[in-house]
């Protein structure tokens, strides 16, 4: 790993992602821009939690990692990151670049906070990549048993660490 073209020069490939219209660019650092849309919202949403979120078409149901296990019927704590998402976009409007781009984007966080727009957030985020799943991959090891301090390997009888990716 040398120099990023963001330790470079500071600010450019945000510059150069909105000079090419570009949805969102996506750099080693983090950074991130999104369309004023519900479909930025959903990318929003699944950007700051995919990785505690699951969605299951066939239990039309969704789930959230609590720190041991998968949760099935979460769907207030989803409401609840979805809101926490849209009054993040404040920060955003604080980093751009220009007075009207900022008025935009402060312009989206209000309007991204009515009740049609959490939703419309939530419901394009079930069908992302990073949180569909299919009911087979809950439960697919079956040598792995979760317990209070951790997961057990059954075939090892090592006690490891709880983790979201397990299922």
């Amino acid at each position: 790993g040398g120099r990023t073209l963001e330790g470079m020069v500071p600010g450019l490939p945000r510059r150069l992602a909105r000079a090419l219209r570009w949805e969102r660019t996506d750099t080693s650092e983090g950074r991130k821009s999104y369309m004023l849309t519900d479909d930025g919202n959903a990318l929003r949403l699944v950007d700051r939690y995919g990785e505690l979120l699951r969605y299951c078409p066939p239990w039309k149901s969704w789930l959230v990692w609590d720190g041991q296990r998968w949760l099935k019927g979460a769907e207030g704590a989803v409401v609840r990151l979805a809101r926490d998402t849209a009054r993040s976009i404040f920060a955003e409007a604080a980093d751009a670049d220009d007075e009207k781009e900022q008025k935009a984007i402060a312009k989206w966080a209000v309007q991204s906070q009515n009740a049609s727009r959490i939703q419309a957030m939530i419901s394009l985020a079930r069908s992302d990549e990073r949180v569909e799943v299919a009911p087979d991959v809950f439960d697919a090891d079956p040598w792995l048993l979760t317990v209070e301090n951790g997961t057990i390997d059954l075939r090892t009888g090592e006690l490891r660490r709880h983790d979201h990716r397990d299922h």
